[in-house]
């Protein structure tokens, strides 16, 4: 617990700085919700891939993305790409472990208020989901994300730790191929399997919501140590100077 106080101190000097991250976070969730109430899409119609890659984005790289610029992902001075901010902790006698804590804490504050936040307002003002899944689903369909912003949204902070790159523009190349590949292969899937990712987790949902509940419950745990630790690990591989 003691670890935890000290993560949080630390987490502060990033948070302080962050007033228009919050503002920017809460139009951003706010614009996907509108989009999606106003719009003819119902619950049945997440084959639409690119309702997808916004729910899947909302909970992995968005509250990432958002950040200010002098603690995001970029190139420094040094070469290296990295966060400046784990960067400049690393330099100082802060244990490897609070600076990892610190970055999970920082990222669920980014994230876990807006993402409950999309999910009341969703069911609020959404006349197709108020309306065809029951409370219980929803609630079910609710955990399966916001577990799946733990496991899978905690694997964005491994940017921060960063890597000594080389060849930048076929780094920036790939990685814009990879975003398409992933593009391509959600729409893919929704096409195939006649129903979106999301629209499926909404099945899963009402099918399955006991074993649904406890295996997010599961990832969620695991994802939150594993994460934790292969941050750690990746820090001490990293040669910052």
């Amino acid at each position: 617990m003691q670890d935890w106080k000290q993560a949080f101190w630390l987490a502060k000097f990033e948070l302080s700085e962050s007033k228009r991250v919050f503002i920017n976070l809460f139009l951003y969730f706010s614009l996907f919700i509108v989009v999606f109430v106003t719009t003819s899409y119902a619950v049945g119609d997440f084959y639409f891939g690119g309702l997808d890659v916004f729910f899947l984005l909302l909970f992995t790289y968005v509250p990432v993305w958002i950040r200010p610029k002098a603690f995001q992902y970029q190139k420094t001075g040094t070469g290296m790409w990295a966060s400046p901010a784990v960067m400049m902790q690393t330099q100082l006698p802060i244990p490897k472990k609070i600076i990892t804590k610190s970055r999970f804490i920082i990222y669920f504050i980014y994230s876990f208020p807006f993402q409950l936040f999309l999910f009341v307002s969703l069911y609020v003002f959404s006349p197709n989901i108020s309306s065809d899944i029951s409370p219980m689903t929803y609630i079910v369909f609710s955990i399966i994300w916001l577990s799946f912003g733990i496991y899978g949204g905690n694997s964005a902070l491994l940017t921060d730790v960063g890597a000594q790159i080389k060849g930048g523009k076929i780094y920036f190349v790939l990685t814009i191929l990879l975003w398409l590949a992933i593009v391509l292969f959600i729409t893919f899937f929704g096409v195939i399997f006649q129903h979106g990712i999301v629209h499926w987790t909404m099945i899963f949902a009402q099918k399955w919501p006991f074993m649904s509940t406890v295996l997010s419950a599961l990832l969620a745990i695991f994802g939150f140590l594993h994460w934790q630790y292969y941050m750690k690990k990746a820090i001490d591989k990293v040669d910052y100077l």
